[in-house]
């Protein structure tokens, strides 16, 4: 049955309804939306396939990720790749899947979808060639290379800008999965940025790679050139998300090496800042985690550190925080430890438990919440 030109009308209403529910933070008013726009769709599109289906439906799983439907959510994921075969939207599709798996803490899933989004891309990640990368680096960074990477020009090239955003996403993922993996991802981050020039990416290769500078090569000097550039890069970009990423992994790497642990807190902060306000929070909230124990570390009064933590959260309830909020839980407990000799009460919520079973589960560790391994 062909679609009217009234229901056409009202699937765009929905649709661009949807749409800018979703960007406002409104995720279950936009998951209505995009309901409604699924069930016209179903009832009134001739049989086939459009670009604009795709979009809504993709739509409709984000929504359904965001607001907890997550077995939903991946099987309309699947649906998706399995009906839009084509490379162009296998990348499209699986990017905005990674993403949300990122954000929900399915690790593998992310190594899984990251690694398939590079062959679409003719990208290989191969470790076999670690040190041929970690020696490309050291030609490609000396003292006079790391003055002259702000004045790169910027990278256009569309397909490479995939490849640093897709890698910049498995990044966390591979640092819980293989050591390996995420010593290649650095590397060719900072590879393919010296080699092609400046992006938004950038801050994030040259941040990464400030860990091998110092930790690895044991190069001091080169490490503080290294990171004043890759500040001087930060201050220069304009999305927030991947500065909030930046300033995240150099406070959490590098940015202690030549600074006191109060400056880099600061550095901390600026990437959680950052990161609420490109309304993308991931890498903000690994900040969150990584401040709780720099502010231990510093020996910050455990009131004020309990303080910090009930503040955090305060913060808006988004689907990657809730693996911070357990991070938290771990210092709480510990301060009442310290404090009163016993732990902090737990929050009545087996929903939440649950998930982060399923999440310390997929990790392989041992759950303090079960006995089982498994779920």
């Amino acid at each position: 049955m062909l679609m009217g030109s009234k229901t056409k009308l009202w699937i765009q209403e929905l649709y661009q309804a949807g749409v800018t529910a979703k960007q406002g933070g409104a995720a279950e008013q936009a998951l209505e939306f995009f309901e409604r726009c699924a069930e016209l769709l179903s009832g009134s599109e001739p049989e086939g396939k459009s670009d604009f289906e795709m979009y809504a439906r993709l739509g409709l799983s984000e929504c359904r990720f965001v607001c907890g439907q997550t077995k939903e959510a991946e099987k309309g994921f699947e649906t998706l790749l399995e009906k839009y075969p084509e490379t162009e939207n296998q990348i499209r599709i699986k990017r905005k899947y990674i993403n949300l798996c990122a954000c929900n803490g399915d690790f593998e899933k992310v190594i899984e979808l990251g690694i398939q989004i590079l062959a679409h891309l003719k990208f290989n990640l191969n470790t076999n060639y670690l040190i041929l990368d970690l020696l490309k680096s050291r030609l490609l960074f000396s003292i006079g290379k790391i003055s002259r990477l702000e004045a790169a020009p910027a990278i256009t090239d569309q397909r490479l800008l995939c490849i640093l955003d897709t890698m910049t996403i498995m990044a966390p993922a591979a640092e819980r999965r293989s050591d390996k993996m995420a010593a290649m991802i650095a590397l060719k981050l900072a590879v393919l940025s010296a080699r092609h020039g400046n992006s938004d990416y950038a801050p994030i290769a040259y941040a990464a790679y400030s860990y091998t500078v110092f930790h690895i090569l044991k190069d001091h000097k080169k490490g503080k050139s290294l990171l004043a550039a890759t500040l001087a890069l930060i201050d220069g970009c304009e999305n927030a998300s991947l500065k909030s990423a930046a300033y995240c992994i150099l406070g959490s790497l590098a940015h202690h090496c030549v600074n006191p642990l109060e400056s880099t807190v600061g550095c901390l902060a600026k990437s959680i800042e950052e990161g609420e306000k490109g309304g993308a929070s991931l890498y903000g909230s690994y900040a969150i985690a990584f401040t709780i124990t720099a502010n231990y570390m510093m020996g910050v009064p455990l009131r004020s550190l309990g303080q910090y933590i009930d503040d955090c959260r305060k913060k808006q309830n988004r689907l990657e925080y809730f693996l911070t909020s357990h991070f938290c839980d771990i210092y709480e407990d510990h301060i009442c430890q310290l404090e009163k000799g016993m732990a902090a009460k737990r929050r009545d919520n087996p929903d939440e438990d649950r998930k982060y079973c399923r999440v310390v589960h997929r990790r392989s560790r041992k759950c303090p919440n079960c006995s089982e391994r498994k779920i």
